[in-house]
């Protein structure tokens, strides 16, 4: 977990965030109902929360996992399913409703 976090603010100007050790787990559920750094959502709450994480990067793409621990075959192809049919339309509809993007900065410069 800490490569990916120390990754997601690469290039960013943002400075890293700080390193996560065991006890920075919780053994229960947030109050949004997110289980530590796992989200399992909707839709609809993931486009929300795509748009809340990626504002104002330069995000060209997002990769998800479909299967967690010995899921179900029938999830698994729901949750691909999901992403790939109902959520490009949802970041589409939020992302709109957002405002413009940062203007896209040219290769070298």
């Amino acid at each position: 977990m800490n490569t990916y976090r120390q990754a997601s603010v690469e290039g960013t100007g943002r400075p890293r965030p700080p390193l996560l050790s065991p006890g920075d787990f919780p053994e229960t559920p947030k109050a949004d109902g997110s289980w530590s750094t796992l989200e399992i959502l909707t839709p609809e709450d993931a486009a929300v929360r795509i748009h809340e994480r990626t504002n104002g990067l330069p995000v060209k793409h997002l990769i998800f996992w479909a299967s967690i621990a010995g899921m179900p075959d029938d999830l698994v192809v729901r949750n691909i399913e999901l992403v790939s049919e109902r959520l490009p339309a949802l970041l589409a509809e939020s992302g709109a409703a957002a405002g413009p993007r940062p203007a896209k900065v040219p290769a070298g410069g």
